[in-house]
């Protein structure tokens, strides 16, 4: 990686309006420490319709959520 990929460019549109559907669960593991699961798919506005990627995924976030194990050590 260099440091040119890091510095921003001008952009008539630099970035695009588009919402978030997630699923995501906090856990308090106590003396102050927290765990935080969290997954998301998105919905960007296009012209000739939006498109929603959270449908596609969301089977594979609640897996992946369900499938963590969460240990204190």
């Amino acid at each position: 990686m260099k440091g040119s990929m890091l510095v921003l460019r001008t952009a008539h549109n630099p970035y695009e309006a588009l919402k978030l559907r997630a699923y995501f669960a906090i856990f308090d593991l106590g003396d102050n420490a927290h765990v935080i699961l969290y997954g998301n798919g998105a919905i960007v506005p296009k012209e000739d319709g939006s498109i929603d990627t959270f449908p596609i995924i969301e089977s594979d976030l609640l897996r992946a959520m369900r499938s963590c194990e969460i240990v204190k050590v």
